[in-house]
């Protein structure tokens, strides 16, 4: 078997040697599964003698991937192979050194490391924890621009932090997709991944304070009935960050409102009284924004229905 499979890669060897370089990745695409190992360095070759984009990267984004797929074939095929955590950390490095490319990479990440059914089923949310992982280890991402380690963050949290999901198949029927739907329930891994999430959102608030907002209002808006659970259980993290902030500001005051608000709505048990909150702000500003709509209202008035 040893030497059957010797002949076989000597075989595979010569072929791809006598490949014009046109057709080197389409043989890759066919037998990477026989010799990943060469298949990765066929890539980081490549790459290796492309010339390294200019790019500022204060100006960097997060783009629209909706309704988009990836068509570079070099990312793909990167992103086929399984020695995950390296090619988490080669991607990021391909995100430093070309940009160009954030489109297809993050396009892949997105399918491999959001939740799915088998990521509930069978996984226990591994491939989430092992994606936080290289985020964490910044001792393996000093060749990393910083704002992109910090943007996939930004990028993944967005995915991952629904509670209810959606998950399609391509299916070799007449229909072509299957849709699942599902709702995750409470599980020790289930928590632990949610809890590594908040403590490095937590972390980001110096650097991306608007960020931190926005996420911890989405978060606020999916609380709902069936999962006081998951949300009771991360009480403590949460009101944790809310006692750090400036309450003598109305945002913060805004926020930890409406967390306290949704709470009590679907009667959460929590171990907290709030009383950083300035509740005299919160209902200055609701009669301010209360009168001023009113005021907006009479004004279109008079001005669709001048009085004669």
């Amino acid at each position: 078997m040893v030497e059957f499979k010797n002949k076989y890669s000597t075989i595979l060897d010569h072929i791809e040697m006598n490949l014009g370089d046109e057709y080197k990745i389409s043989f890759h695409e066919i037998f990477y599964r026989l010799n990943e190992a060469k298949t990765l360095r066929f890539i980081m070759d490549y790459y290796k003698n492309q010339k390294r984009e200019e790019y500022d990267f204060s100006e960097f984004k997060i783009p629209d991937l909706r309704h988009h797929y990836s068509t570079d074939r070099m990312i793909n095929l990167l992103f086929m192979l399984n020695q995950h955590e390296f090619i988490l950390r080669f991607s990021l490095k391909l995100l430093t050194d070309f940009p160009s490319l954030t489109h297809d990479i993050l396009i892949n990440i997105e399918d491999i490391y959001s939740i799915d059914r088998y990521s509930v089923e069978h996984e226990q949310y591994h491939f989430q924890h092992l994606l936080m992982d290289v985020i964490e280890d910044k001792n393996n991402l000093m060749d990393v621009n910083p704002i992109v380690v910090d943007y996939l963050f930004i990028f993944i949290i967005k995915n991952l932090r629904f509670l209810e999901w959606y998950h399609h198949e391509d299916k070799p029927t007449s229909k072509g997709v299957t849709l699942f739907k599902f709702t995750l329930v409470y599980t020790t891994e289930l928590m632990q991944m949610r809890s590594r999430l908040l403590k490095y959102l937590f972390k980001m608030y110096d650097s991306y304070p608007e960020f931190v907002y926005n996420t911890l209002k989405s978060y606020i808006r999916l609380i709902y009935k069936n999962v006081e659970k998951i949300i009771q259980e991360e009480f403590p993290l949460i009101y944790g960050f809310l006692e750090t902030l400036d309450y003598t500001q109305y945002v913060p005051n805004k926020l930890a409102f409406k967390y306290f608000v949704a709470l009590k709505r679907y009667s959460i048990d929590i171990d907290g009284d709030f009383e950083f909150i300035d509740f005299g702000m919160i209902k200055k500003i609701n009669l301010c924004s209360n009168a001023l709509d009113k005021y907006e209202k009479f004004d279109k008035i008079k001005i669709y229905n001048p009085i004669c």
